[in-house]
């Protein structure tokens, strides 16, 4: 581990690329800072709530827990590979946090990715080709999901991103540039959202304004049959007064 850095996730795609930023590069590098990893593991793989056991099999995160250089290798190597494929299929979106409570705005936007196996990733880009993981972990609500529908994990991530950075006031809709979303208390609010391919999310558009639903498309794009739980709508669409 140098200089407290666990591993180095090299030539990933640059999620910049897919927004017409400047600075976007061909490939990323994505450190994953041992600080960071600490907290994954003390925070959220510790978790029994959260299913990296599904993810990274038994052995590797009981491995994980008792310090395993082998272990930690192949833990981070799968939450590298998912983070690849989020970024090459790509469904993800940025953010950008602004002041709350008295704390000052962050430099740089978050890039949010959903992975396959349902845990969300959060990466700092700067500038140039370096990154750095912040942060990965399974949703509360991705964590109640059925879990022999393999499908479920990933769009219940998509769905509880979708509803902490749209505005339920307009149902979900994509926020218009330079909205500020308002978050809870324990939340920060953000603005400069953008969801990259909006289709993949679910929305029926790709530009401000273009409406939500439930995605009707497997991880890979095939239709998915319809078996959508009722509380992902909004309440007047189930008759509600």
């Amino acid at each position: 581990m140098a200089n407290g850095i666990v591993t180095i996730w090299r030539d990933l795609p640059d999620p910049r690329v897919h927004t017409g930023n400047a600075n976007g590069t061909a490939s990323v590098n994505i450190e994953v800072p041992a600080n960071i990893w600490n907290k994954i593991r003390d925070k959220h793989m510790q978790n029994l709530l959260q299913p990296w056991e599904e993810w990274l099999t038994t052995a590797v995160l009981e491995g994980v827990l008792r310090f395993e250089a082998a272990s930690i290798r192949q833990a981070t190597a799968t939450i590298g590979s998912g983070v690849q494929a989020s970024l090459v299929r790509p469904r993800y979106l940025r953010a950008q946090a602004v002041n709350w409570k008295r704390i000052p705005r962050k430099p740089w936007p978050d890039w949010l990715i959903v992975l396959r196996s349902g845990a969300m990733a959060d990466i700092k880009l700067p500038t140039g080709n370096l990154g750095c993981l912040l942060s990965c972990y399974f949703p509360k609500p991705t964590c109640n999901v059925d879990p022999t529908d393999p499908e479920m994990r990933w769009q219940e991530t998509c769905r509880w991103l979708v509803f902490k950075h749209t505005n339920p006031a307009t149902f979900r809709k994509l926020p218009h540039p330079g909205e500020v979303i308002q978050g809870s208390e324990k939340v920060e609010s953000n603005t400069d959202i953008l969801f990259v391919t909006p289709k993949s999310w679910g929305f029926d558009g790709t530009g401000p304004g273009a409406q939500w639903s439930p995605p009707s498309e497997d991880w890979d794009g095939n239709p998915l049959p319809l078996k959508i739980p009722p509380e992902w709508f909004p309440r007047r669409c189930l008759g509600a007064k």
